[in-house]
């Protein structure tokens, strides 16, 4: 009888030792956890998970008893070890994502405190979930696209992660296992298109491709490599153009991000030893400390509702060593929102008209403000830059005035006459600032193109004959004006460009009030420099 117990006792014994040390308390708390996160777990599994949780627990604990920049919590990887997590979630193949030498052309420029392209306007979709397959680059990838086709016409889609996990693989993209966003804009680009999340749901698990080209919804003209380390590129590339597709070094206490600014001396910041891909939507500063506004994939229960802060201007963990974005290839572009079509009445003022117009939309774009500028201020006061009142001048030339002058006043402060008078510029109330003029080559329509397309408005100068006076719709085309600089008579802004019956137009903002042409808009063929309007095309940088 003794021998068979002791065997026994010896197992019990064994057991309760083997068995990880926990209060009551603990698996309370476990168990919370578990409800809230719908974790379910057989017997034996359930005391490992228990035990990998307490242990981040006290890590989270340490942390956030010591002086740090960001505080950890727990979260939905709260059980799971850091190598479980990194097999599941990060990139596990080598990647190869330096561009030594980039092709993205900075400004260098003075660029605002801060910017929040969530706070903009409709260009950032919501925060999503990549799961258990270490595919962060798709994720990167869509949000990257999707955000300068909204930048470009006005419209938020919801991309196909899934398409990149199971198609991508010819450019060195590896599924669940990793990949890289300037390799994915490069696969759309050759694939021509990519199709909505709708089209082709996520899965979170590589398998068969099913791109079908008829349902491509988002397209890729070309991809923005940012120089390798290169930080101020990537804040030049957010502050004016876009958010930025970046990939970084993950290490173990990044999964227990909650809030603050995400710091490390573990990680690295070279470009072979980079894990996650993620998306800069924006920069900011907290009490002297520069960071970065970074967008997850890994659900809003994570970080601050699924986005976190990092460090910025120390290429932190390596998050400047390959970043890019694309340029958004569209057959409609059409700048969102637009402001109101005024009316110059008799006096030949357009060019200020076309002046206040993209500068409304430049600032706009930069602040998220749109304003109502004074036209008025530079018919009286823009003489000295080669400018005639009521009887003509240029954009390009008043923009340099504003950059000179220090600023220009708002419509209300400095109404509207239609008459030249004697100047009354105030400076303290400034309200719109020039920090440089951009001249589009001459007769460069595809320059046009581009920046209507990837930046902002463009301001165009172009030959009215007797015909266009009675414009009321369609496409305006002539064999009566001229294309060349000297015969320009007329100064609009083009707000955006489309197709129709296979004939290409600009859509242009004029200044004749709502009662002429389209509610004040004309449209005019494109790609003929038509009129002479590809002969003095410009548009300002802003001073924000």
């Amino acid at each position: 009888m003794n021998r068979l117990i002791l065997p026994v006792l010896f197992a019990v014994l064994y057991q309760v030792h083997t068995l990880p040390l926990h209060t009551e308390e603990d698996e309370y708390l476990f168990k919370s956890w578990m409800s809230q996160y719908n974790k379910k777990y057989e017997i034996n599994e359930y005391y490992q998970r228990l035990q990998t949780f307490l242990e981040n627990k006290k890590k989270i604990e340490r942390h956030n008893a010591g002086n740090h920049k960001f505080s950890m919590g727990l979260n939905q990887f709260s059980d799971m070890t850091f190598t479980e997590f990194k097999k599941s979630y990060l990139l596990t193949e080598p990647q190869n994502c330096s561009a030594t030498r980039g092709n993205h052309v900075s400004n260098n420029a003075p660029y605002p405190d801060m910017i929040d392209w969530r706070t903009k306007g409709h260009y950032v979709t919501d925060v999503k979930n990549q799961g258990a397959c270490g595919s962060c680059w798709t994720f990167s990838t869509t949000g990257c696209l999707e955000s300068v086709t909204a930048i470009a016409t006005g419209k938020l889609l919801q991309l196909a992660e899934q398409q990149l996990v199971d198609c991508a693989g010819a450019f060195d993209n590896h599924g669940c296992n990793g990949g890289l966003p300037s390799h994915a804009f490069e696969y759309i680009m050759y694939n021509k298109g990519l199709m909505t999340e709708q089209d082709y749901p996520y899965k979170a698990i590589q398998g068969e491709c099913r791109f079908k080209p008829e349902l491509a919804a988002a397209f890729v003209k070309d991809v923005v490599n940012i120089t390798k380390y290169d930080e101020m590129g990537m804040v030049d590339a957010v502050a004016r153009l876009n958010p930025v597709s970046l990939a970084y070094e993950v290490t173990s206490d990044f999964m227990h991000y909650r809030d603050g600014i995400y710091t490390s001396t573990k990680c690295h910041n070279t470009t072979d030893m980079v894990n996650h891909a993620v998306l800069a939507v924006g920069y900011a500063e907290q009490n002297g400390t520069p960071y970065w506004i970074v967008k997850n994939s890994w659900g809003t229960n994570w970080g601050i509702n699924g986005y976190f802060y990092i460090e910025r201007g120390k290429n932190m963990c390596g998050l400047a060593a390959c970043s890019s974005y694309p340029l958004p290839l569209v057959q409609t572009s059409m700048w969102q929102p637009k402001p109101n079509v005024k009316n110059q009445g008799a006096c030949g003022s357009c060019w200020t008209f076309s002046t206040t117009g993209c500068l409304e939309s430049v600032t706009a774009i930069a602040t998220g403000k749109l304003l109502q500028l004074a036209e008025q201020q530079l018919v009286d006061c823009a003489g000295a830059f080669d400018n005639h009142g009521c009887n003509g001048g240029l954009p390009s030339h008043a923009f340099e005035y504003i950059m000179y002058n220090k600023g220009l006043m708002t419509e209300q402060d400095y109404p509207y006459k239609a008459i030249q008078g004697e100047c009354r510029f105030k400076p303290e109330l400034a309200a719109a600032f020039v920090k440089d003029v951009v001249n589009i080559t001459k007769y460069d329509e595809m320059g046009m193109v581009d920046a209507v397309a990837r930046l902002n408005p463009v301001s165009l100068a172009y030959e009215v004959t007797s015909d266009f006076m009675h414009y009321r719709d369609g496409i305006y085309t002539s064999t009566k004006c001229h294309n060349t600089t000297d015969m320009v008579n007329h100064a609009v802004l083009a707000v955006g460009y489309a197709e129709q019956n296979g004939t290409p137009y600009w859509i242009v903002k004029n200044s004749w009030g709502t009662n002429w042409g389209i509610n004040g808009y004309f449209y005019i063929e494109r790609g003929k420099n038509m009129c002479g309007l590809a002969a003095c095309s410009s548009y300002p940088l802003p001073l924000v």
